[in-house]
């Protein structure tokens, strides 16, 4: 279990165009902070699994997302976080090797 705090930190978008079986850096480390993920959406250009991390090959910070063939996922912005990087560590997209391509965003405040 995670502890959360309300953080005045600026909010961030970044764009997702993860197009790497594996690893995908979609927020790059900033050192002695952590990542925090407000909201995201996803979709996929074909069928398969994606998953987010706390670095490349790191900690999973979610399950996996099973996409079917334009397939998405969506979150609602929580001003809280739904989930978090270890501080100084990317925050990385991987992609199972059937789903070649997802697009998408993220909304992050480094923490």
């Amino acid at each position: 279990m995670m502890d959360w705090a309300v953080s005045n930190a600026t909010v961030k978008f970044a764009i997702i165009n993860a197009d790497v079986v594996g690893n995908n850096t979609i927020v790059a480390a900033v050192a002695s902070k952590k990542i925090r993920v407000l909201q995201f959406g996803l979709v996929a250009s074909t069928a398969g699994t994606s998953r987010w991390e706390s670095g490349a090959d790191g900690t999973a910070l979610t399950g996996l997302m099973i996409l079917p063939l334009g397939g998405s996922v969506t979150t609602p912005f929580s001003e809280v976080g739904l989930f978090e990087t270890a501080a100084g560590v990317l925050l990385n997209l991987e992609l199972s090797v059937a789903l070649a391509t997802a697009d998408g965003w993220v909304v992050y405040q480094e923490v």
